[in-house]
């Protein structure tokens, strides 16, 4: 299985292959993936990251 460093590179050269694109990447890179992918008519799938939960305290 070939590895890219370059969503676009991958997409690009392996998007006949591809079935489903999973994003799993922090918020800030969700949205370029996403929309190419939706582009490409591709199923895809995103992942926020994990985050502790806030803590609220009452008095």
């Amino acid at each position: 299985m070939p590895r890219f460093q370059d969503f676009r590179v991958m997409f690009d050269k392996m998007g006949k292959q591809i079935d489903a694109v999973s994003v799993g990447v922090p918020d800030f890179a969700h949205f370029p993936i996403t929309m190419m992918a939706i582009g490409l008519a591709f199923t895809y799938t995103w992942k926020n990251p994990w985050r502790a939960p806030s803590r609220k305290w009452s008095s």
